[in-house]
């Protein structure tokens, strides 16, 4: 209770300097400050095009063995036309798909370097849950 009422004088402290303090004339710039994205733009003129998002659930297939998954990776590359439409695609799973998926990525190298494996939401929340609950113990402790 102590350092809520600490807090709240200082927060009074600081608006009454905010009142007092600073009564100063506004300074009129003759041109705009330019926006960062203005300030970006003209630096690195890079043109972007807009990402495509697509999804496709490949929930009959278990990610138990790496004869599965590069299966699915083969049917992902046919499905999607991967190098036709598009140059990469992000492949998200659990745990154990994100495992297959490195693996073979690493074993056939250059031919999969359209893909992307990446750990599903869940499983990424997952992980950072303790993380985050650890550190709002402590700081409510």
């Amino acid at each position: 209770m102590e350092a809520i009422s600490v807090y709240f004088i200082l927060l009074l402290l600081f608006l009454l300097y905010l009142r007092l303090g600073t009564q100063k004339q506004l300074v009129k710039f003759e041109k705009p400050i330019q926006s960062l994205h203005e300030l970006l733009e003209k630096s690195y003129p890079i043109q972007c095009s807009p990402s495509v998002y697509e999804y496709m659930d490949v929930l009959d297939e278990n990610a138990d063995s790496r004869d599965t998954m590069i299966g699915v990776v083969t049917r992902l590359h046919h499905e999607f036309h991967i190098g036709d439409s598009r140059d990469h695609l992000i492949v998200a799973g659990d745990a154990k798909t994100y495992q297959h998926l490195q693996e073979i990525k690493r074993e056939y190298g250059e031919q999969l370097s359209w893909l992307i494996p990446f750990p599903g939401d869940f499983h990424i929340l997952m992980n950072y849950q303790p993380v985050l609950s650890k550190v709002y113990t402590l700081m409510w402790d």
